[in-house]
């Protein structure tokens, strides 16, 4: 991601499972989705753990939940950069 120098409005966080795929859940990574996002950009998953959320505010963003919609889809979080 040392690379990526667009600003990006928002990012879809779709990687698979942290059990799976550890390295992309990782403070480090939230860190340059900060870096590359615009002010006020965005990152939003279906993730709702308490480790990925507190590495996403360590990170720089400010974190909330995605509503439960009416036909069950699970929620997940909106990360906003502060």
């Amino acid at each position: 991601m040392d690379r990526i120098q667009a600003p990006f409005d928002a990012v879809y966080f779709d990687p698979f499972s942290k059990r799976k795929n550890a390295e992309m859940w990782t403070e480090s990574v939230f860190r340059n989705l900060h870096r590359v996002l615009k002010d006020d950009g965005r990152v939003v998953t279906y993730s709702c753990a308490k480790g990925v959320r507190e590495d996403m505010k360590k990170a720089g963003f400010a974190v909330s939940d995605i509503p439960r919609l009416p036909d069950g889809f699970q929620s997940g979080t909106v990360a906003m950069k502060n």
